[in-house]
């Protein structure tokens, strides 16, 4: 997508991209569906970083429930109860996909771990939180060296020019004297020295340690936001949303379903409300690998136990796929 150059245009993306993928959710067309993902983050970025987020008030009373939804997930952060409205009547309605995603957006946003993704990471990578842990380690090095310098030389010129003057009168004794005193004050001093280098480092260590798990927590944070927004769907024409009780009473079935967290699609022949062909497709490298029973999740095992799984919302996009798009795994 091309740069967005003013707020209309930002709008006017962000309602066709909402729309499109609303349908890829009912096609499979996940190619498609993350690309108008992050074609609406970046409108919602815009947006944010114009101060023109309460633009999207309108589409929280658009026709179209795609668009509704995902204003109200970016209204969350503008006006978190009108966002909670309109997911809630969305949760609650027949909207097949959106609803399950409505539904977990506000479980996520209600637990306080909802991420708005169109808000730009102002955490440094850790390379660049370690060269600024460098910079700021030279420059307070290098002020307290400044500062050991200048009280260096307000000890050493009195020191200097007592010695000068008892060695040209011939005061050995006195000099001597001067020379311990120069001793006596230089060892204490020296201690300073040390304990302010340790300090600074010390100091730089508890900012790097804090500045590093905050860094961690937004990572993590932004990880489990990203497997919650899940933007992969079962790629196949044959794909039907489906009761999941209808489903628990089939005595022959192949079943399509998405993991939440897992980050995995399943597709898995279950005859006798037991799985008997089983295969897992990776999300995100969409690598199909074929499983035996035992290495099957146990909550998987059953249809039954699939189905608690779908309630507890470990699990979305539960349904059925044909006999014939499930034998293609078998040549593969």
């Amino acid at each position: 997508m091309k740069t967005i150059e003013n707020v209309d245009e930002a709008l006017r993306v962000f309602e066709e991209n909402s729309i499109i993928q609303a349908k890829t959710l009912e096609t499979g067309n996940y190619k498609l569906g993350n690309k108008c993902f992050d074609d609406i983050m970046k409108c919602l970025s815009y947006l944010y970083k114009q101060g023109k987020m309460e633009m999207l008030e309108p589409f929280l009373s658009h026709e179209n429930a795609g668009v509704r939804e995902t204003a109200a997930y970016a209204y969350l952060y503008v006006c978190p109860q009108k966002g909670e409205d309109v997911l809630s009547e969305i949760a609650n309605g027949n909207y097949g996909f959106l609803s399950i995603n409505a539904e977990k957006t506000l479980k996520e946003w209600r637990e306080g771990r909802l991420e708005f993704l169109f808000i730009s990471n102002l955490q440094t990578s850790k390379q660049q939180l370690w060269d600024e842990y460098q910079r700021k380690f030279v420059e307070e090095n290098d002020k307290a060296f400044k500062r050991h310098n200048k009280m260096s030389l307000w000890l050493l010129i009195p020191w200097g020019i007592a010695m000068i003057v008892c060695l040209k009168t011939g005061q050995l004794q006195m000099c001597m004297l001067v020379l311990a005193l120069l001793f006596i004050i230089a060892y204490p001093m020296k201690k300073w020295m040390d304990k302010d280098s340790k300090d600074i480092k010390k100091k730089l260590n508890l900012w790097y340690q804090q500045m590093a798990e905050q860094q961690a927590k937004a990572h993590e944070a932004e990880d489990s936001q990203l497997k919650a927004q899940p933007m992969v769907y079962p790629a196949f024409e044959s794909f039907a949303m489906a009761d999941m009780e209808s489903i628990v009473n089939e005595k022959d079935v192949c079943v399509a379903f998405y993991e939440y967290y897992g980050d995995h699609l399943y597709y898995i022949h279950y005859v006798d409300d037991k799985a008997k062909e089983i295969f897992v497709e990776n999300a995100e490298s969409h690598e199909i690998v074929s499983l035996d029973y035992d290495e099957l999740d146990e909550y998987y095992q059953q249809l039954e136990g699939l189905s608690e799984m779908l309630d507890s919302l470990e699990v979305a996009y539960v349904g059925t796929i044909s006999m014939e798009d499930f034998k293609s795994f078998l040549k593969q």
